[in-house]
């Protein structure tokens, strides 16, 4: 049929991007069995750059012809799809071939149809994996040009993100492995040798004093070597797995966790005061972690000028349960309560405090998981204030 401009079923645009030579393409898949719809779609879209690629065509007038071109391309960006050809369907069978044959999520489908009352637009998203839905007498030149466009641009998208998600599964294979070296190659030796330097502590009762100093820092050493692996493999094996949650009384919890924490620094009259109450929906042993290690920080960062003092307050907003800890030691500096919580930095200064590093990493790890937020504020060096929110439900 020849075509002039009135009979075509898109208005062409006067002007045009100019082409520039670029090394790679978008393939673009045109499913209609009409010729002239082919030819315009030619027309409109041929000397487009999308993103700094030219546009390829691929033709097929059928549904037969558009599953042969899938089968041998698998890198079609974009298909332009009719849904009425020989049969009613066809263009729904291309669209569910792509979909579930292929279990593509990538390729973006626009379904352009001359019926566009035979098919709702939610059904052809929901039924059959359709992301754009365009009936023919609206589709100008410049609005094909434009949903074109962006399929392209959410294709690349959605392409990008599944090799972030490839990268990450193997960051996690990774971690896998890094885990086991923890818990079986790196964890027994040391274990090991913190038991011969016990040993050996024993053995030297009646040495020098100046050795007995010298087993008494191995011994320590030792075990801070100890703890920090095993709280690295609670952090690299931390997920939501291995969390229980149930509705827990946050102040019971605590109140528990501050009388753990008198008795390891053998002072039950260490100044800590509870006050408020709340419920969360929380596993009871990864919480508790988080409350022992945030007290023991406490202790740990105490300022020398004071005794130590922590006030623990405990209230409900109407969708969270928050827990404030505040102590009147060292304090952190400004510029690090932004990454306080990544693994391996240390919340002080003070270089004769021992710590791992990690604590607090687990520590925001555990709320991560329970969809909850932890952060920290500081009046150095008049303190520390650690506030974590977890969800009621």
């Amino acid at each position: 049929m020849p075509m002039d401009e009135d009979s075509l079923p898109l208005r062409l645009a006067e002007e045009s991007i100019p082409t520039e030579q670029g090394s790679s393409v978008w393939t673009i898949l045109v499913v209609d069995d009409e010729a002239d719809v082919h030819a315009v779609t030619n027309m409109v879209l041929e000397k487009q750059m999308v993103l700094g690629r030219r546009l390829e065509f691929l033709h097929a007038y059928s549904a037969e012809e558009a599953i042969a071109h899938l089968d041998t391309t698998p890198d079609i960006a974009v298909i332009l799809l009719d849904i009425v050809m020989a049969h009613d369907t066809d263009g729904l069978d291309v669209a569910r071939y792509v979909r579930t044959h292929y279990d593509n999520p990538h390729t973006r489908i626009i379904v352009r149809t001359g019926q566009p009352g035979m098919l709702h637009e939610s059904e052809a998203a929901s039924d059959y994996g359709v992301n754009y839905y365009e009936p023919k007498t609206q589709l100008t030149s410049e609005r094909l040009r434009a949903v074109v466009h962006m399929a392209l641009d959410s294709y690349r998208a959605s392409r990008a993100l599944d090799e972030t998600n490839r990268k990450l599964r193997e960051v996690i294979a990774d971690v896998e492995l890094f885990s086991h070296a923890i818990g079986h190659d790196i964890r027994g030796p040391a274990r090991n040798l913190h038991m011969l330097s016990e040993l050996l502590g024993d053995e030297l009762q009646d040495a020098p004093s100046s050795t007995k100093e010298l087993v008494d820092a191995l011994q320590e050493r030792s075990s801070q070597l100890l703890t920090m692996l095993e709280q690295l493999l609670s952090l690299s094996q931390m997920g939501k797995d291995s969390l229980n949650p149930t509705q827990l009384d946050i102040a019971e919890l605590v109140n528990d966790a501050v009388s753990a924490f008198r008795t390891r620094l053998v002072d039950e009259n260490l100044p800590v005061t509870v006050s408020g109450a709340g419920r969360a929906f929380a596993d009871s042993q990864a919480i508790a972690m988080v409350i022992n290690n945030l007290l023991d920080n406490a202790a740990k960062y105490r300022s020398p000028d004071r005794p130590l003092s922590i006030d623990i307050t405990i209230r409900e907003s109407d969708t969270h349960c928050e827990v404030i800890i505040k102590d009147n030691g060292l304090g952190i500096p400004t510029e690090k309560l932004e990454d306080v919580f990544l693994p391996f930095r240390r919340a002080s200064r003070d270089e004769k405090t021992e710590g791992s590093g990690i604590g607090l990493a687990l520590c925001k790890r555990i709320v991560d998981l329970h969809n909850g937020s932890i952060r920290a504020t500081s009046d150095q060096p008049q303190g520390t204030s650690i506030c974590l929110a977890l969800p009621r439900s």
